[in-house]
């Protein structure tokens, strides 16, 4: 089954911004939700790979071989994949993914805290986190936006009531090891002193030869002296003079002392490679507010079962989590593909971060019926965090202390097609057009028959037992 959002289905550009999935991770629970690859000669267990049967025609690899190469077509060119993973196929699926992505093109890995009391069935360490690797289609054309709140006990307010950072200011003009010396037999547009009047907040920019000259008339008038110099020599400032006016008009400087520093003022920093639970006092929009993030399991496990009730789906992805990495991307426009939807938290991650931020994201997520996922746990969970009751018109929990999003969705049911390649051309030149066709619904166009015919040889038929 495939759910989109309405406006998904319009769109010109069929390609995704980003691509988050979080695949069954190879284990004997993972079949048993429906998450089986398909079935060659012989029957392996999912729990019992070893090896030489990674990359058998039904080996988890494969499975992933073939998906993350359409995943690569399907991105556009600044477009950016996140891929939740354990450590039982991290190792494994990041050789892969270098293989069809490029080693260049891996932006990085989070290690995710999604169990901070630890998994009781650890033998040897209490294992607390999982994975998710990162690759660009073209890292020179993918970047990610500053998006974490910094604490409040690191920013101070300046004289306009604007939050800065307290420590780390670049110094501009004053003692610097930093900056060269300034050759004094040619003019040098970073050679001058800064007069500064704090009552009239004004400046005056005025040339010197010696570093010990000083504008008498200015400091009498109340102006305070700033000049650059390591160990009694003339060092450049940091900008021209012309620069530094500009900066200064927009108030982007603090005086101190004998230093003139550049105001540091991103409200928010860098995510770390490493996402931890943590609750603290932050600066949000120039205010001071609670930030929390919570990426725990159960977190998600307990909201699920407010929307669907208990033990209807287990182990779901967290939203937070989701949400915090698609808001990495600076398009509030994007486009979000999930081909292994599960619950459907990736949708719902979208439509509360397009009601944080205002903005008009869309996702397509694919998933199967395997024990009627798609309909009882996919389809349902989204129709009824849209509209606020069931699909037979009952509340639930979730309802009382939520606003439905109201968003409109398109859900198409996938036919399934015998793709055998034999001898017999009329069959294989139907199946070129039924995957090409298909394929362009999704926005890839340009392929080779040749190409076509590799990826149906490769695919084998779906185990639809």
């Amino acid at each position: 089954m495939v759910v989109e959002r309405e406006r998904e289905s319009k769109g010109l550009d069929y390609n995704y911004d980003v691509i988050y999935i979080d695949p069954p991770y190879n284990t004997e629970s993972a079949k048993n939700d429906g998450n089986n690859s398909a079935n060659d000669k012989v029957n392996i267990s999912a729990s019992k790979f070893i090896y030489r049967d990674k990359f058998s025609r039904n080996g988890w690899l494969n499975m992933m071989n073939e998906r993350l190469n359409l995943a690569k077509n399907l991105l556009k060119e600044d477009g950016v994949i996140f891929v939740s993973i354990d450590d039982n196929e991290q190792a494994y699926l990041k050789v892969l993914m270098d293989e069809i992505f490029g080693e260049e093109n891996f932006i990085g890995m989070f290690s995710v805290e999604n169990n901070p009391k630890g998994r009781k069935n650890s033998r040897f360490i209490s294992k607390t986190n999982e994975y998710c690797l990162i690759f660009s289609k073209n890292i020179d054309k993918s970047y990610f936006i500053d998006t974490v709140p910094k604490k409040s006990t690191d920013m101070s307010k300046d004289e306009n009531g604007i939050y800065i950072h307290n420590s780390g200011k670049r110094v501009i003009v004053g003692e610097n090891t930093l900056n060269s010396l300034v050759d004094i037999k040619k003019q040098d547009k970073k050679w001058y002193s800064v007069y500064y009047n704090s009552e009239k907040n004004d400046i005056k920019i005025i040339n010197f030869e010696k570093i010990d000259e000083i504008n008498e008339d200015l400091i009498n008038k109340g102006y305070r002296r700033y000049h650059s110099f390591n160990k009694n020599k003339i060092v450049q400032n940091t900008y021209t003079h012309d620069t530094f006016y500009e900066y200064f008009k927009i108030g982007k400087f603090a005086f101190k002392n004998d230093k003139i520093y550049e105001k540091h003022f991103n409200q928010k920093m860098r995510i770390k490679s490493i996402l931890t639970n943590q609750e603290y006092q932050a600066i949000i929009e120039n205010n001071i507010g609670q930030f929390k993030i919570d990426l725990k399991t159960t977190s998600a496990q307990q909201e699920l079962n407010t929307i669907l009730g208990k033990e209807k789906f287990i182990f779901p992805k967290n939203k937070n989590f989701i949400l915090n990495i698609i808001n990495l991307i600076p398009n509030k426009n994007a486009r979000i593909l999930d081909f292994f939807a599960g619950s459907g938290t990736t949708a719902h991650a979208v439509l509360e971060l397009n009601k944080e931020d205002g903005g008009n994201r869309t996702f397509t997520l694919v998933t199967n019926n395997e024990n009627n996922i798609a309909q009882d746990v996919t389809y349902e969970r989204l129709y009824r965090i849209n509209h606020g009751l069931s699909t037979n018109n009952e509340t639930f929990e979730w309802s009382k202390k939520n606003q439905p999003y109201k968003q409109n969705l398109n859900v198409f049911e996938l036919e399934y097609s015998p793709i055998n390649i034999d001898q017999n051309q009329i069959n294989t030149q139907y199946l070129i057009e039924l995957l090409k066709n298909s394929l362009l619904k999704f926005g890839v166009s340009n392929t080779s028959d040749k190409d076509l015919i590799n990826n149906l040889t490769n695919l084998y038929s779906l185990d639809k037992e």
